[in-house]
């Protein structure tokens, strides 16, 4: 099955055009059918919905002159540069990655640097506004990929009044706080810029353990420890982990 795409303005105004062209109105299923023999792109729903939604209604009503001319929808400024950065994210999408504001500026940098009917020009600065504009120009939205959700167990909050009684007998210095925490090194980020609404992926849960160990007034800190499973990993060998405030330890079960 070919992957979902995002699709252009460009796209959007032809799929309404045609969805409102036909008697009776079609279905989504027909839309997406429509859409894929003409685009060689596969839509969900949630897509097909939303271009036919109020917002994109605007569409309807302009020539693609007026359209260019008078919402600056369709092309900015730099309308070279903002087809080859919108190229890009689509293909982050494709990916199921995500990007940010600030990547974006800065791949937009980048691209002018490299095409040649900019480089007799000094670079913009790609400004907040510019970021807003281009992404209202091509659908680009923040999106959240929801995972599981932990909770806390009820009686917390009471074994917590007991530690800080037992707490309160000593000085703040002579408290440690120990704890540990996963770092999934190979999990993709769940929130970011998307062209496009995603659907929640399986997450790579490959991990290593950190642990920290610090005294109340945060005058007394231990080493991080790095806890993994082999005793010496490849992509360590030869690095003296210490000058990193860190220790590695190595657990089979870890």
């Amino acid at each position: 099955m070919p992957r979902k795409q995002a699709i252009s303005i460009e796209q959007r105004r032809a799929l309404r055009a045609w969805a409102h062209s036909q008697h009776p109105k079609p279905s989504q299923k027909a839309c997406i059918e429509w859409f894929y023999n003409t685009y060689n792109h596969k839509l969900s729903q949630s897509t097909v919905s939303e271009s036919l939604g109020l917002h994109f209604k605007a569409l309807d009503n302009q020539t693609t002159e007026a359209f260019a001319k008078n919402s600056r929808i369709r092309s900015g400024q730099w309308p070279d540069l903002e087809k080859v950065l919108f190229n890009w994210q689509q293909r982050i999408d494709s990916q199921g990655g995500f990007t940010t504001g600030d990547i974006l500026r800065e791949k937009a940098q980048e691209i002018w640097s490299r095409l040649p009917q900019y480089a007799n020009q000094p670079c913009p600065e790609f400004s907040i506004g510019w970021l807003d504009r281009f992404k209202k120009r091509h659908g680009i939205k923040q999106h959240t990929r929801h995972g599981e959700a932990g909770s806390v167990l009820e009686s917390t909050e009471e074994d917590m009044k007991a530690l800080r009684a037992i707490a309160g007998e000593y000085p703040e210095g002579d408290i440690y706080n120990m704890d540990e925490t996963g770092l999934f090194w190979k999990m993709m980020p769940s929130r970011g810029l998307s062209s496009q609404s995603l659907p929640g992926l399986k997450k790579d849960k490959t991990r290593i353990t950190l642990a920290f160990c610090v005294n109340a007034t945060g005058s007394d800190r231990f080493p991080v420890w790095i806890i993994g499973k082999a005793k010496t990993p490849r992509a360590l060998r030869g690095v003296n982990i210490s000058t990193w405030g860190a220790e590695w330890i190595w657990n089979k079960n870890a």
